[in-house]
């Protein structure tokens, strides 16, 4: 929709917010961890990625990802025999 970016980026930047809230209480629930991982991928697509409609933030998407990556391999190294996640 042509003038929607001012309010993908504000989405993006609160459902940012409530993801890194909810990975900060994630300690010990690996379901979550995997969900979060899952949700920081597709934050990450909205922000950058090249192969769909994005904001144009590959900077932003990198660092969502990151962190999506390091959730993944949280839940992998504590369920490694789990590949579902």
């Amino acid at each position: 929709v042509p003038g929607s970016t001012a309010a993908r980026q504000l989405l993006v930047t609160e459902a940012l917010a409530y993801l890194d809230r909810l990975a900060a209480l994630s300690t010990n629930d690996l379901d979550l961890k995997a969900e979060l991982a899952e949700a920081y991928q597709k934050i990450g697509d909205v922000q950058g990625n090249h192969l769909d409609a994005n904001l144009g933030d590959v900077q932003a998407a990198r660092a969502s990802y990151a962190k999506g990556l390091a959730l993944r391999q949280a839940v992998f190294a504590a369920r490694p025999d789990d590949a579902s996640r």
